[in-house]
């Protein structure tokens, strides 16, 4: 999964990135667009409230993305429609990911950590990437992206990093606010998690989503934010998450067995190793294997970082071995 560097103000930033992905961004647009089920115009008529949202909350990163479209010589609505394609998927029942955050006291390391599986739609493997994003005045990132996407599981040089989950979103609780993808982008340009959290408090959301927010500090924080309020999930020395709505005790066998695989391999009695995280995040049941059917839900990549070294370790499917990525 190679890694592409894009930096300067938020028009550059955005594009640098559709010159690089143009292709790319073209694919999953084609991708979303099956899945949809929406013509271009519906398509246009949707993303205008999250567009009015990001202007209204986050205007440099409605500029970046009217440079992503312009690098990419596509329409902007194609880029807004990506960044919010977990809304325009409506009430379509997918399931995604399971993370992890651990504090310095159960790490073996004795730093923060945070892990993922990124588990979705086979139809785009191969299309993901690692970019680092250098703006003016923020903390630089380093984020796995779909071609097009403004942000998604990431770090920053302050130490502050997160994960995300799907959460159902019955389609009465869409609302026009910030997509998904674009809050995680936010959460990413903080500088603490007490700032991140602000940000997702403040904004308008769209749609249901768990974020797991970890700092170097040993802060972690686990959020499920829905259009209308925010869960602040009581934090052990370990989180795991999955695609339930665990303060409404909703019970996710896949969790169950993540947490289980975590306890088989001496948890709590010794700290938890790299070795552990990964063992844990392939058991069976946990981790969904490579299928040959298109459109199957398969895990694409498995991210673990560590917030205290900055560095985000990416392993891609069908690959053995992780290769690691920080900031120079």
């Amino acid at each position: 999964m190679p890694e592409l560097v894009f930096r300067g103000t938020p028009h550059q930033i955005g594009e640098e990135h559709g010159e690089c992905l143009r292709r790319e961004i073209q694919q999953t647009f084609e991708v979303y667009k099956e899945l949809w089920k929406l013509s271009d115009e519906q398509i246009c008529g949707e993303v205008k409230k999250y567009a009015v949202m990001v202007f209204k909350y986050l205007p440099h990163l409605d500029e970046e993305i009217e440079g992503i479209a312009c690098g990419a010589r596509v329409p902007v609505e194609q880029i807004y429609a990506i960044n919010a394609r977990t809304e325009l998927l409506k009430d379509a029942a997918m399931i995604e990911c399971t993370s992890l955050g651990i504090t310095a006291e159960c790490s073996q390391w004795g730093n923060v950590v945070l892990a993922q599986n990124w588990d979705w739609l086979n139809s785009v493997k191969g299309l993901a990437r690692i970019v680092e994003l250098v703006p003016a005045g923020k903390p630089r990132i380093k984020t796995l992206i779909e071609p097009g996407m403004v942000a998604k599981i990431g770090l920053n040089d302050a130490g502050v990093g997160v994960c995300l989950n799907y959460l159902d979103t019955p389609v009465d609780l869409l609302r026009e606010g910030v997509p998904v993808h674009v809050v995680v982008r936010a959460v990413l340009e903080s500088a603490s998690v007490q700032d991140s959290f602000r940000k997702v408090l403040k904004f308008r959301r769209s749609a249901c989503a768990h974020y797991l927010i970890g700092s170097a500090d040993n802060t972690v924080i686990s959020l499920e934010a829905t259009p209308d309020e925010i869960s602040q999930l009581a934090c052990k020395e370990i989180v795991t998450h999955t695609n339930s709505y665990s303060h409404h005790h909703e019970v996710c066998p896949r969790q169950q067995l993540f947490e289980k695989a975590l306890h088989d391999r001496g948890y709590p009695v010794k700290k938890v190793s790299f070795g552990d995280i990964t063992s844990a995040l392939d058991a069976q049941g946990v981790c969904f294997p490579q299928k040959e059917t298109k459109g199957s839900v398969d895990t694409l990549a498995t991210i673990i970082m560590n917030l205290n070294q900055k560095q985000m370790l990416v392993r891609d499917s069908g690959e053995k071995e992780f290769v690691m990525h920080y900031f120079i």
